[in-house]
């Protein structure tokens, strides 16, 4: 595996910064992604195995499906959400 250019680190470690600055309650983010778009760790667990972790994303895969994806990820409370399929292997 390359490593990661040195403007994508910056920018992941900006946006990871920006989202911990301002952390969501799981009621807020329920409202901003929808309440079946935001999962605790126990959530997490259940719905997905984690393949890797790269702050302020993982990469999942959905077990109900096996659809690969990647979720966002606030660290307190520690809060996943929005799920985005990349089973084309595109953003969409």
């Amino acid at each position: 595996m390359s490593e990661e250019p040195d403007e994508i680190k910056a920018f992941r470690q900006l946006m990871a910064a920006d989202i911990d600055a301002h952390p969501k309650t799981k009621e807020d983010a329920e409202k901003e992604f929808g309440k079946d778009d935001v999962w605790d760790e126990e959530g997490l667990q259940r719905d997905f195995d984690v393949h890797a972790q790269l702050p302020p994303c993982c990469f999942v895969v959905r077990k109900s499906d096996g659809v690969p994806g990647i979720l966002g990820f606030q660290d307190k409370p520690r809060l996943y959400f929005k799920f985005i399929n990349t089973e084309d292997g595109c953003l969409e």
